[in-house]
Formats: C-alpha cells, sequence, structure tokens
C-alpha cells in the first residue's frame, strides 16, 4: 500500500502508468424488482465509487477504504468511465474530486443522480479547490485532509446520514458562551448551528424550523430554564423527534434526567465533551 500516515495528505504528482479503473461490473438487474424497492446497502456493505483524476490519490483513497473493511471499492480517474460504471450498477456512495477535466465533480454527481438508482447515492466531494460550494453533494471534504477525518465522513455517508449536515440549536443566556460552543462545532465541521440566548425565542423558532438537537443551558436568568424548555418543544410539537442536550454548571441528577430522556454534559469538562454528547445524540436520533 502506498505510504500515508495520521496526518494530512493530498493530491500529488507522483506516479505514472496507474490503471484507469477497476473491471466494469457486469449487469445484473436484468429480471430483478426495480431498484426502488431494492433494500439499500449500509455499513461495510455499501459499493464504494471512487473518481479523482489524480491516479496516486485515487489509488490511495480506494485502498485506505478497503482497508477499513468495505467490501466493494471501485475507482476510477476518468469521470466518464465512472459514470458509465454506474449506469451497469449502481453504488452507494460516490467519494468525488471537483476540478477534472472533461466532467467536474458536479456535473458528475448530476448525471450520477439522474441514472437509475442514482437517487440514493450519498455523494462526498473531497477537492482542494478554495472557497468551494457544491449544493449536491451531502458532503465536502477539502484538500489536504486528515486521515481520521476522511475515514470518517466516509463511515458517516456508509451509514446512510451526514451528522456534519444536522440542526443543532444551541441556548444559553450567556452570548459569549453560545459563540464559542458553535465556534468549536463549526471547527468540527457542524455547519447549521443556530443559538439563542432568549429560551422564548429559541422554542418560538424550533415551532417553525425543528433541530435534530436542542443543547441548552439548565439556569437562565429567564422565566423558562433549561428543563423548561425542553418540555415546552415537546409540548409544542409532540410529532417531532429531537434530542436533548442538558449544559449546566450545576451539578443535577444525570440518571433521573436520563429517565426523561435528556442528556446531561457538566460545563467545565471541556468542549471535546459537549461535542462527544452532540455526536452521540445524532447516532442514535437517526439509527437505523
Amino acid at each position: 500500500m502506498g505510504a500515508y500516515n495520521s496526518g494530512s495528505f493530498s493530491k500529488n504528482g507522483s506516479g505514472t502508468g496507474a490503471k484507469q479503473g477497476s473491471p466494469l461490473p457486469r449487469p445484473v438487474f436484468t429480471g430483478r424488482p426495480p431498484l426502488s424497492n431494492a433494500p439499500k446497502r449500509k455499513g461495510k456493505e455499501s459499493r464504494v465509487l471512487v473518481v479523482d483524476d489524480d491516479a496516486p490519490m485515487c489509488g490511495l483513497m480506494r485502498e485506505i477504504i478497503s482497508d477499513a473493511g468495505f467490501k466493494s471499492v471501485t475507482s476510477f480517474t476518468s469521470p466518464l468511465d465512472a459514470l458509465e460504471a454506474f449506469k451497469k450498477e449502481p453504488f452507494d456512495i460516490l467519494i468525488t474530486d471537483f476540478s477534472m477535466p472533461l466532467m467536474n465533480g458536479d456535473e458528475l454527481i448530476r448525471r450520477i443522480r439522474s441514472c437509475e438508482g442514482g437517487a440514493e447515492v450519498r455523494v462526498m466531494v473531497a477537492s482542494g479547490t478554495p472557497g468551494l460550494s457544491v449544493p449536491s453533494a451531502d458532503t465536502l471534504l477539502k484538500k489536504p485532509f486528515m486521515l481520521d477525518a476522511f475515514l470518517d465522513a466516509v463511515e458517516r455517508l456508509s451509514h446512510g446520514k451526514d451528522f456534519k449536515r444536522a440542526s443543532i440549536l444551541l441556548v444559553d443566556d450567556d452570548e459569549t458562551t453560545c459563540r464559542l460552543i458553535r465556534d468549536n462545532l463549526n471547527r468540527a465541521g457542524y455547519q447549521n448551528v443556530s443559538y439563542f440566548t432568549n429560551p422564548h425565542l429559541a422554542l418560538d423558532s424550533f415551532k417553525i424550523i425543528p433541530a435534530d438537537v436542542v443543547v441548552t443551558d439548565y439556569d437562565m436568568r429567564q422565566p423558562m430554564d433549561g428543563i423548561g424548555l425542553i418540555e415546552g418543544i415537546r409540548g409544542a410539537k409532540p410529532g417531532i423527534p429531537f434530542k436533548a442536550i442538558l449544559h449546566s454548571g450545576e451539578e443535577l441528577d444525570a440518571g433521573k434526567l436520563s429517565e426523561s430522556g435528556i442528556i446531561f454534559v457538566r460545563k467545565g469538562e471541556g468542549h471535546s465533551s459537549l461535542k462527544d454528547a452532540i455526536e452521540g445524540a445524532l447516532r442514535a436520533h437517526f439509527k437505523g
């Protein structure tokens, strides 16, 4: 296997003569039910398609994913070849570069999504293009990137959800705390994070645009505390599932809170503890 470590890796121009891709898979859907009726493959059973015009980088990503235990990983340096392969047998995950000759990553994604079975493909764009935005992709990873971040993104897509796209609502009467938590979550890759210093406004916001996770302080200088806010949300939107995290400097009974479906994280334990609690809550929220 090519050399890599737990640090960052990026495109390089070394190496020539790499194969254009693995052999095209045979069509296997003749006489079978429509793809829309077929069960979606998840986890390590997901079929992964890697596309990057840089042959060493393309091969490296393929080997890393294979070494992580994924049973079916196919790679191409030509987006046209990748598209033809997808037409013959759809993949579950597409990992593509953006700037490529003949067809860029956004066009490849759109053409694949128009194919039979393409609507359900989970897509990651891995690119070094500065300031890039690809709305057609499920997640965007900037090169150079950490090996752990790459594998984590693939794992999330393999389970059908990219947790970093989840909606997180922060509520704390101290705006500095709100901004600090939001900025730390942004740096960790969570981009859909909003905050309120007034729990009443947070409740009104949730009624309009529900969140996947609500992280709230307990003791706020408002008529409504954190538990009151959580109960208010549950009462106002009983059919909308969400995960509740109570973030407080007070020593609360975590067991009793857990019985009420509330995760307790004490302030002062570090931002990594809160981030881990949010990620754990999202995994449970999207389970299955």
